[in-house]
């Protein structure tokens, strides 16, 4: 064999061997099917090691000991007179007010107003609108409406925020008028604050009407003894054809006619005696006190006339044993009138209880 032929076959087992060896790296370097190098928890397994990973991971998870905000805890507020309720947070503080409420916030007040239709108009709490410019910015669900809301806003505040253009809201026989408004001084100050405005809206959108409360009983006409108005929805009507007069008590009296001139209201363990007579017909003395002590409490005129009758109070061994309107009252009427407050035997009466039943005289009326 020459040389030249022995250098071929070297050059070609050297070419056999070097694709050989390239060809088992090959293998090396790629993975066999079914080995770990090609399974997917290999390369997660090679993520999470990867430097930084670790911190990458813990940012997603929730930090420990973080407590969510607390929600603030609401009040209720319930009108038994106007059968109405609401609910207002902690950090406000409700005020009574006469046929109505105030909702105060620091120094912004939330005035809720109502009254029956039958009813006057309460006092006026809101003096008119000062000065700044009247700007349509919200709505309000108030009882299953939409009302505008308003705000008056003067040098870039707001000083009041009007709801339903400031009218009286209609629900039923229900009349209601609400408005918010910042109180001070210095009127350029003043400034109701968003948070405060927002907070006023959940007060209202909670508002609801119970259906408990109907208006007041209306007085029938006629000469009455005060100009106290309409009794309480829920009072009771005694009527006197024969003498021509009526009158209004609590449910939560017993009425009794115990002569043809005589009618007694029994409450717990007092007694209201009401006795009538026509101004030609003569009254019946007043029991004389054998000790004991009268009272002086107060005046009052019934009936306009112009001779007040007081209101006595009389004590025997230091108990109070009647109370009684002194005089007789309505002496310019053709029925006039003798009442006077007993307990049983030995009682001390309660002033309080006794003024309380006395409140059915302002309900007194004459029809001639």
């Amino acid at each position: 064999m020459s040389l030249k032929t022995i250098w071929k076959s070297l050059h070609f087992l050297l070419l056999i061997g070097l694709l050989t060896v390239t060809a088992t790296g090959c293998l090396s370097v790629g993975a066999e099917p079914g080995s770990s190098d090609n399974h997917p928890d290999a390369l997660v397994t090679v993520l999470e090691d990867e430097p930084g990973r670790e911190e990458s991971n813990d940012s997603l998870a929730l930090e420990v000991g973080v407590e969510p905000t607390p929600v603030p805890t609401s009040y209720p507020y319930s009108s038994t007179s106007y059968g109405y309720q609401f609910s207002y947070p902690e950090t406000w503080r409700v005020v009574e007010i006469d046929q109505g409420v105030e909702v105060w916030k620091d120094n912004a007040r939330l005035v809720i107003q109502t009254w029956w239709d039958s009813e006057l108009n309460p006092p006026v709490r809101w003096y008119g609108m000062p000065a700044g410019d009247l700007l349509y910015r919200d709505k309000l669900s108030f009882l299953g409406e939409i009302l505008p809301v308003q705000y008056l806003v003067f040098g870039d505040k707001t000083k009041q925020v009007l709801y339903n253009d400031g009218k009286t809201i209609t629900s039923g026989d229900l009349k209601i008028l609400i408005y918010l408004e910042g109180q001070g001084s210095d009127y350029e100050s003043v400034e109701v604050p968003e948070t405060t405005i927002a907070e006023a809206k959940q007060v209202l959108e909670s508002f609801q009407t119970s259906g408990l409360a109907a208006p007041p009983q209306e007085l029938k006409g006629g000469l009455c003894a005060t100009e106290k108005g309409n009794p309480p929805a829920d009072w009771q009507l005694y009527q006197n054809e024969d003498y021509g007069f009526y009158l209004y008590y609590p449910e939560s009296m017993q009425v009794t006619e115990t002569g043809d001139h005589t009618l007694e209201f029994r409450q717990d363990n007092l007694y209201l005696r009401m006795e009538f007579r026509r101004i030609d017909q003569a009254y019946p003395l007043p029991g004389i006190i054998s000790e004991g002590e009268v009272e002086l409490t107060r005046f009052v005129n019934f009936f306009g006339d112009e001779n007040p009758n007081p209101i006595v109070v009389e004590r025997t061994r230091g108990l109070v044993t009647r109370v009684s309107v002194g005089n007789t009252f309505g002496s310019t009427t053709p029925v006039q009138f003798q009442v006077e407050i007993t307990g049983t035997t030995g009682m001390d009466i309660d002033l309080d209880q006794a003024d309380a039943m006395l409140e059915i005289l302002d309900y007194l009326c004459l029809i001639f």
